[in-house]
């Protein structure tokens, strides 16, 4: 029943583990195909943990990436002034 219920909790549908594709060999350095089976695996823990985590949390996910991805950028432009500042400097 409470599998039930944490089904309709979330507003983003959930795919079924059937749904998502293998990865590609070619994006991966040196894949060796025998953790096919490894990756092909449907983890125990798949069905019983994946509903616990509220939408609260799901949208304060989204927000922690969406600063961190705003420092990261800022870092970026810094450095990115510092060098101009430096390469003006020397010439």
């Amino acid at each position: 029943m409470a599998a039930d219920k944490a089904k309709n909790v979330f507003f983003e549908k959930i795919p079924a583990f059937a749904d998502i594709k293998m990865p590609d060999c070619k994006n991966f350095v040196k894949f060796d195909s025998s953790c096919n089976e490894a990756l092909e695996k449907v983890p125990a823990a798949n069905e019983v943990l994946r509903h616990v985590i509220p939408t609260a949390v799901r949208k304060m996910q989204g927000e922690l990436q969406t600063q961190l991805q705003n420092q990261i950028d800022q870092e970026y432009k810094r450095l990115e002034k510092a060098n101009l500042d430096e390469r003006s400097f020397l010439g």
